[in-house]
C-alpha cells in the first residue's frame, strides 16, 4: 500500500476493503467462461430460454455487494507485487509504499467483525476450466474467491464482506440494483496486526552505477539517508498512535 494509504490505517485503525469492481482486473467477480456456458446449456434444457442478458447483471450485483482486502501468502517479497499495487497519488505527501507482513491468526484476531471471512484464492483456466461446478447454482461467495490463472503468481488471500443491502430487491430480473459506497472499513488492533513491516526499495540511479567508485559511494549515501529517513517516519506514526514498535526493514526488491 503507499504510505499515506499505512498512514490512514495506522491514525484510525480502519482496515479499508475495497468494492471488488474498483480493482485493477475488470472480470473480478464475474462468472467464468466455462461457467457462463454450462448455465446456458442447463436453462435451455430446462426450457428457460436465452439468459445471456441475465449474466452481466449478475456479475453487477456480485462486483456490488462484496468487499475485499487482498493479502499474499508468499512467504517471500515480490517484486511483481511492490511494481503492480498501492502506487502512490500524484497529490501524496511521501510518495513510497509499505507493506504490512501478518499472520492468518493475526490478521483475523485483529479485527472486530465476525461476519469478515478469509479465503485463499482459486485460479482457474477460463479457456477450459470450470471452476464453480455446482449444480445448485453459483456458491454464495465463491466468484469472490475465483481469478484467472494469470494471477496465480499472486498467491492472493483475501479477507471479505459481504454487503447484504447491496443485493437487487427482485432477484430475477434485477430491477433494482442498490447503491454502495465504493469501500467500507473495520476497526482493527494494530498491536495484533502488524508483526514486521516493509518499506519500499528505493532505487539507485543509473548513471551512478558507471561513476565507480566516487559518484557511486555518494549515491550509496543518499539512499541510505532516505531510508532511514522513511524508516524514522513509520517509528514516528507508530508511536503517536500508541502502537508497539514494530521490525521495520527496508527492501532490497526493485
Amino acid at each position: 500500500m503507499s504510505f499515506e494509504r499505512f498512514r490512514n490505517l495506522v491514525n484510525t485503525s480502519d482496515l479499508y476493503l475495497a468494492r471488488i469492481d474498483q480493482f485493477s482486473d475488470f472480470v473480478e467477480g464475474s462468472m467464468p467462461r466455462k461457467t457462463r456456458e454450462r448455465n446456458y446449456r442447463k436453462m435451455a434444457a430446462q426450457g428457460g430460454g436465452d439468459i445471456s442478458h441475465v449474466i452481466p447483471r449478475f456479475n453487477k450485483m456480485v462486483s456490488n455487494c462484496w468487499y475485499a482486502s487482498c493479502w499474499t501468502r508468499g512467504e517471500k517479497e515480490s517484486n511483481l507485487l511492490w511494481r503492480a499495487y498501492g502506487q502512490p497519488e500524484n497529490t501524496d505527501e511521501h510518495k513510497f509504499k509499505v507493506a504490512i507482513k501478518t499472520t492468518v491468526k493475526g490478521l483475523m484476531d485483529s479485527v472486530y467483525d465476525d461476519s469478515l471471512v478469509l479465503g485463499r484464492i482459486k485460479y482457474y483456466d477460463d479457456e477450459n476450466e470450470d471452476p464453480i461446478r455446482n449444480e445448485t447454482g453459483v456458491p454464495h461467495g465463491s466468484l469472490v474467491y475465483s481469478k484467472r490463472k494469470e494471477y496465480k503468481s499472486e498467491k492472493e488471500v483475501r479477507l471479505a464482506w459481504f454487503n447484504s443491502k447491496g443485493a437487487p430487491v427482485g432477484f430475477v430480473d434485477f430491477t433494482s440494483q442498490p447503491t454502495t459506497p465504493l469501500g467500507v472499513t473495520f476497526k482493527t488492533d494494530l498491536n495484533i496486526l502488524i508483526e514486521n513491516i516493509y518499506i519500499e526499495a528505493i532505487q539507485i540511479k543509473r548513471e551512478h552505477l558507471n561513476n565507480y567508485p566516487e559518484s557511486f559511494v555518494k549515491e550509496r549515501g543518499r539512499i541510505k539517508k532516505e531510508a532511514d529517513y522513511r524508516k524514522q517516519l513509520v517509528k514516528d506514526l507508530l508511536s503517536s498512535n500508541g502502537v508497539e514498535q514494530k521490525q521495520i526493514h527496508v527492501s532490497h526488491i526493485l
